[in-house]
């Protein structure tokens, strides 16, 4: 099994699927929020971006279902997040994914 680090894509309910080889534009509008979520195997750690890269909270959750829930209610606290990326050693990847 490869541990080498899977970046995996995610978009909001309805928003078209981009690919890992699409490109975001660099300016982005006031108000946008990123989504970044690095996974281990007993915390995950999250944090959100504005659109201009600057980090405008962290946050740590358990790998547990009530922690899954509250990781996704947290991206949504601080205004829309268009994008989260999920960066996963392939060993925990699809325990990731249903975040």
């Amino acid at each position: 099994m490869s541990l080498e680090s899977t970046l995996y894509l995610f978009s909001p309910k309805g928003a078209d699927m981009a690919s890992m080889t699409a490109e975001i534009p660099t300016a982005q509008p006031d108000g946008v929020l990123f989504g970044g979520i690095d996974t281990h195997k007993d915390i995950h750690v999250a944090a959100l971006l504005d659109g201009a890269g600057m980090v405008v909270a962290t946050a740590e959750f358990p790998t547990t279902r009530a922690g899954y829930r509250r990781l996704l209610d947290w991206l949504h606290t601080a205004g829309p997040v268009v994008r989260v990326g999920v960066e996963a050693p392939a060993a925990t990847a699809p325990a990731s994914a249903a975040v």
